[in-house]
């Protein structure tokens, strides 16, 4: 169960602030951009180019519109699930290079979290995947660009929940959008030994 305020006994075990850890923020938009040309070169062995051409108007803006209107559903699915949880208010922004949904007063159990993270790449990815399957060929790359984005985008998810599972299952998540806090149980302590940006090069 989620709470709209920090229980006692609780403590602060790690911070991610995007905005302040430039490296971070690096390293996850250059996976996030080689995730992406690995989905394109998947959607290319399922679906061939052959005359980039052929690509008409219509395909052109619902790629355009498609793409906006994903960022929303995105950031939208979170702030469902996070309210869904927790009866606070969501508050929504867009900082640099990202778009967010938070919390402030949000702190959620480490299951609720990982359900709020993993959501809208999980929802909007089946949909994607069925617009795929069922409509006309000559539309499957309007919507595999889009799914490429989603899987793509969500690097900064992937992220935190990889160090969310280092921690105990007594943690409460603090999101407030652009930065989170952990915080675990009395009786508990986090190692994170193995962060995995702590293998890319520091930035010069």
């Amino acid at each position: 169960m989620a709470f709209n305020h920090l229980p006692e006994n609780y403590h602060l075990t790690r911070e991610i602030d995007m905005r302040k850890d430039k490296r971070i923020a690096f390293w996850l938009n250059l996976v996030g951009t080689l995730v992406f040309l690995v989905t394109g070169v998947v959607g290319y062995l399922i679906h061939p180019v052959t005359d980039w051409m052929s690509f008409d108007l219509y395909q052109v803006l619902a790629l355009v519109l498609g793409l906006f209107v994903y960022i929303i559903l995105h950031e939208l699915i979170h702030a469902f699930f996070m309210r869904l949880f927790c009866k606070a208010k969501v508050n929504f922004g867009f900082h640099t290079y990202a778009a967010y949904a938070g919390m402030k007063q949000g702190y959620f159990t480490k299951a609720e979290y990982i359900i709020i993270a993993l959501a809208p790449v999980v929802l909007l990815g089946a949909v994607l995947v069925c617009l795929n399957i069922f409509l006309p060929e000559s539309w499957f790359w309007a919507f595999f660009i889009i799914q490429g984005q989603n899987i793509a985008g969500a690097v900064g998810d992937y992220y935190v929940i990889i160090l969310l599972l280092k921690n105990p299952r007594k943690t409460l998540v603090n999101d407030d959008g652009m930065s989170m806090r952990y915080y675990v149980g009395e009786g508990h302590s986090v190692r994170y030994d193995e962060d995995p940006v702590d293998d890319f090069p520091d930035l010069q």
